[in-house]
């Protein structure tokens, strides 16, 4: 006790200290300008600048620091909350050239601070509530730049605890859903800063609204809200991803049978029902279809939500799990460049299998066999949405009635229910998609490995433990820190028998599991569910505060809070494509490239007559859909029929079908040729063999290569 008094009458220094230091590096930016007169040659000359600004800059770095400290420090001693002026440090970091922001905002916080100095707020758990708040309130204001609207968003929150209780913001942080500007007009978010302003003072909920109804739709508008698709206000289109759900739904849709006629590579649900019902309820462009898969796969955040929510018992912590994936950058993945931890999952394929193993940690944490039932009932709909994700949690619930035995027959009683409903649904196809499921696309594996789990050289200097765990503020290596952890720690706790940790032993068998997806595709698609097993751990040393704190501190850093805001900011305030080389195309964003080369391949299909098509031997199903073509074959990427018997299959399809007049050898997707650097006809040799037989070239230029039929 005695040495945190002894901190606490540092602090007003330490504050006033690091105020005179963020006033230093707003107020360089001033000294910046032209040459002198009569300036010596030298390197900022060539560079066009007064050779004086090094030292006006350091010197004002030094001398400010402690003339803050030594000018401020007797009268921020009157109050305990004169850390609040050590802000204009964080300021000056965020925008140094706002000179005006950094200087003036500190003081006038202070001087508020120093008003309600005998003010005292009690602190509880339930106050976390002020962070969704202080974020919608943030999400309203973009408009202002983000060193004013975090302060001011932070401030006004604070200001309204100050008369009312945490219990009174049970409404402020769904008003965040208004900022989602992909679904909601830019106006609506002016209601938005109202109800955030308003509602403390009229509105009181229930802690059960909050935790069931707040929480998860805030999590929700949390990854909408700062989305590409929130940014761009349109779906991106991507001929050969998104060709794998839009060209199988549109064969579907003119009478096609999946799996007979037309296979879903990753699944039924993923790969053309939803799109087919999309369909069948009048949407045709892609803008349209694509809008309401990407809007369905921000359910990851809620089902991340409820993950953490089973793992620690508190809403609280399971919100805070929500806002570290939000904000925690990932890099390495298979997707380019930095993305969070939400935006590092594969779309939609996984939300089944996440409300599953939800459904599974709630099962035996409360003892409650009924969650087992939904649990199989989930798992039968992840399995058919995505093949490998079904079995994950499929294991996982055989590893949750190890621990609660208990629960067996709900368990088996959903899956089997659920089962039956979907063969009476499937069975004009049922057979087909066992055959695929089972026999076929397992042997097809190999094709499809892209990498090992390595440890990145850049970061050679932290091999080793516990060298290794500097990997955790690496965004390329965290992810490879965390699942080691979590492997070790689970199969730990798998060993004993304390019943209380059996939510994180179900929790970390699917991020372990997980790694499978890895070595399909090197996705790291464990880091949501990972993140909440990061919270819950903290969570868990919360007796232990000094522990507690380091591991808080540690989280933190590694999740980067000021550049979340930024880039947050960045999306908010976004009206067209984060990507300069994208183009407009039907209701969506096509990269430039892609649609100068679509229109090359339009140009020759376009006068076929409509009967007439072409066969795809460059992956790039989406064409099949954007050209109002029918696929002739039923495998329809190379991959998928590099085995003999496929490629015998594929010929003999294409051999019987005159209507298959053009043969796409080659599109250049952006700027890769073949997946994964290996040309389709080393894949596939036996029909590209009867390629050259039949055709000829017709086409070929600017990637793209077109063959006619002979």
């Amino acid at each position: 006790m005695e040495k945190l008094r002894r901190l606490q009458k540092r602090i007003p220094a330490l504050a006033a200290a690091a105020y005179g230091l963020g006033c230093a590096i707003s107020l360089s930016t001033l000294t910046i300008g032209p040459p002198h007169p009569g300036q010596l040659p030298g390197s900022l000359l060539l560079r066009g600048l007064d050779a004086r600004i090094p030292m006006r800059m350091m010197l004002l770095a030094i001398v400010l620091p402690f003339a803050g400290a030594f000018a401020l420090t007797p009268l921020l001693r009157r109050f305990r909350r004169s850390w609040v002026i050590a802000g204009g440090l964080w300021i000056a970091i965020v925008d140094p050239y706002n000179v005006v922001a950094v200087l003036l905002i500190p003081l006038v916080l202070t001087a508020a601070a120093f008003l309600v100095r005998a003010h005292e707020i009690h602190w509880t758990r339930q106050d976390v509530v002020l962070i969704p708040s202080a974020l919608a309130l943030f999400a309203s204001i973009s408009f202002l730049p983000v060193a004013i609207s975090v302060p001011l968003a932070a401030t006004v929150i604070i200001a309204i605890r100050f008369v009312r209780p945490a219990s009174a913001f049970a409404i402020a942080p769904l008003a965040l859903l208004l900022d989602v500007h992909a679904w909601f007009p830019d106006w609506l978010g002016y209601a938005a800063i109202a109800i955030i302003v308003i509602s403390p003072f009229v509105v009181s909920k229930s802690r059960r609204f909050v935790v069931q109804v707040t929480y998860p739709i805030f999590a929700l508008a949390l990854m909408a809200s700062i989305s590409v698709l929130s940014a761009e206000r349109a779906p991106r289109l991507d001929l050969f991803e998104d060709g794998h759900w839009l060209m199988p739904a549109n064969e579907m849709l003119h009478g096609a049978k999946p799996y007979a006629d037309i296979v879903p590579g990753h699944g039924f649900i993923n790969d053309g029902l939803l799109e087919l019902v999309v369909m069948r309820f009048g949407a045709r462009t892609p803008g349209e279809i694509l809008f309401v898969r990407h809007s369905l796969t921000m359910l990851l955040a809620p089902a991340l939500y409820l993950i953490a929510l089973a793992l620690t018992g508190s809403a609280e912590a399971a919100v805070i799990a929500v806002i570290a994936a939000a904000a925690m950058q990932l890099t390495g993945t298979t997707i380019p460049g930095a993305v969070s931890v939400l935006e590092s999952n594969a779309p939609l394929r996984t939300i089944p299998s996440m409300f599953s193993l939800a459904c599974c940690m709630f099962a035996v944490r409360k003892c409650e066999p009924r969650f087992l039932s939904v649990a199989g009932v989930l798992a039968v709909l992840a399995f058919l949405t995505s093949v490998d994700f079904g079995v994950y949690s499929f294991v996982v619930i055989a590893i949750a009635l190890i621990r609660f035995r208990a629960a067996i027959l709900h368990a088996i009683g959903g899956v089997v229910v659920t089962a039956v409903i979907a063969a009476i649904a499937m069975s004009s196809f049922l057979g087909a998609f066992l055959r695929v499921t089972f026999v076929e696309t397992p042997k097809l594996t190999e094709a499809y490995a892209l990498q090992f789990f390595y440890w990145p050289p850049q970061y050679d200097s932290l091999l080793g433990v516990p060298d290794a765990l500097g990997g955790l503020f690496a965004p390329r290596a965290v992810w490879i820190v965390v699942w080691a952890a979590i492997a070790i720690v689970t199969a730990a706790l798998f060993a004993n028998t304390d019943r209380r940790a059996d939510p994180f032993i179900v929790a970390g068998s699917w991020v372990v599991l997980c790694a499978i997806s890895f070595a399909e595709r090197a996705h790291v698609v464990f880091m949501p569910v990972a993140m909440a097993i990061i919270v819950g751990g903290i969570y868990a040393l919360r007796r232990n505060r000094t522990a507690f704190v380091i591991a808080t501190l540690a989280l933190a850093t590694a999740c980067a809070p000021t550049q979340f805001l930024i880039r947050a900011h960045q999306r908010l305030t976004s009206h067209g494509p984060l990507d300069p080389s994208l183009v407009r195309y039907d209701g969506t964003w096509m990269d430039g490239r892609n649609a100068q080369r679509m229109a090359i391949v339009a140009s020759v299909v376009n006068p076929l007559p409509p009967a007439d098509t072409f066969f795809d031997f460059a992956n790039m199903p989406g064409l099949y859909f954007t050209l109002n073509r029918h696929c002739p074959i039923r495998m329809y990427e190379v991959p998928f029929y590099e085995t003999d018997d496929l490629q015998r299959e594929t010929i003999a399809r294409l051999q019987s079908n005159p209507h298959v007049r053009l043969a796409l050898m080659q599109f250049t997707n952006r700027e890769d040729v073949w997946i994964d650097t290996v040309p389709n006809p080393v894949r596939a040799p036996l029909v590209f063999a009867w390629l050259q037989q039949n055709f000829r070239p017709l086409v070929a230029r600017d990637g793209v290569a077109i063959w006619i039929r002979r």
